[in-house]
């Protein structure tokens, strides 16, 4: 009896792995981000724990429930299993209130609290079905359709820039959609919106939360063919454009490219360039020994 229970639970296990392998599907959650990079003061305090732990290095993973602190001279730069992107500002208070990713479904659950600063997001790619991603603060909750924006809180006042795409704030009963190139703001007595300033267009031309990320597949030895042809692989935001040494290529719904490129004898210094939907553009250089 105790066998044929154990058979029927590795099975079940069987399937489940089956039908993962079969759909392509990757569910990601409780670990919701690792650190990209972080400078000067930053901490986080665990779920569970009233301690507070130094962050010195890039790689570092920030799960739910996770608090993160900045000092005055603090920054933190975290990525998400989706690809988006968050910045944390000097002086700020954030925590994990929850994150769920469905790589099958291309859904998310992202849930955030900010107590006090600011923070820089860059949503990887529309948010479809039942998706959210949201961020509360003491004054509003800003609820984000794909974009790139920033929302700094305070005691008593919540300001949301909108750069491109579009975030939607609440104020008590009252909702309105923040579109391009537009700020709102939260306070005790209502929202107001209004358009950039030539201050706040300044402000974010130096922002690096504008500029996509790529990540690119080492290419091994074996992959190149005689005549030098091989296939560059690498992961972006969906929808994206990347070109390498003259072609190109789009990012599929999964994030993934491929670009077939002809290597010359000896090593390949291949320009990359990734362009987003909105025209921001990152550019580096991947290096291929032939």
């Amino acid at each position: 009896m105790r066998n044929a229970v154990l058979a029927i639970l590795v099975g079940f296990l069987l399937l489940g792995v089956l039908f993962t392998t079969m759909t392509g599907a990757l569910v990601t959650a409780g670990v919701s981000a690792y650190v990209v990079q972080a400078k000067g003061g930053v901490d986080v305090q665990r779920s569970g724990s009233h301690a507070w732990r130094p962050v010195t290095q890039s790689g570092a993973r920030v799960k739910v429930g996770d608090q993160v602190r900045t000092a005055l001279d603090g920054t933190v730069t975290l990525k998400y299993a989706d690809g988006t992107t968050l910045k944390v500002g000097p002086n700020s208070r954030m925590t994990v209130r929850k994150y769920l990713f469905d790589s099958g479904k291309h859904a998310q659950v992202s849930l955030f609290r900010l107590d006090l600063g600011k923070v820089w997001t860059r949503v990887a790619h529309e948010l479809a079905g039942d998706s959210r991603f949201e961020i509360e603060t003491p004054t509003t909750v800003a609820a984000v359709h794909g974009t790139i924006f920033s929302v700094e809180a305070t005691a008593d006042a919540t300001a949301v820039e909108v750069e491109s795409g579009a975030v939607e704030v609440q104020a008590g009963s009252r909702k309105e959609t923040l579109n391009a190139s537009s700020v709102g703001r939260v306070t005790a007595t209502g929202l107001e919106t209004a358009a950039w300033d030539d201050t706040q267009r300044a402000a974010w031309e130096g922002q690096d939360i504008l500029l996509p990320s790529i990540r690119l597949a080492r290419v091994l030895p074996g992959n190149i063919k005689p005549d030098g042809s091989c296939v560059l692989k690498g992961e972006a935001e969906p929808g994206a454009k990347v070109a390498i040494a003259g072609q190109t290529a789009e990012v599929d719904a999964n994030g993934e490219f491929t670009v077939p490129v002809t290597l010359h004898k000896g090593e390949n210094k291949l320009p990359v360039t990734v362009t987003d939907a909105a025209g921001h553009a990152s550019e580096t250089e991947q290096t291929v020994t032939w």
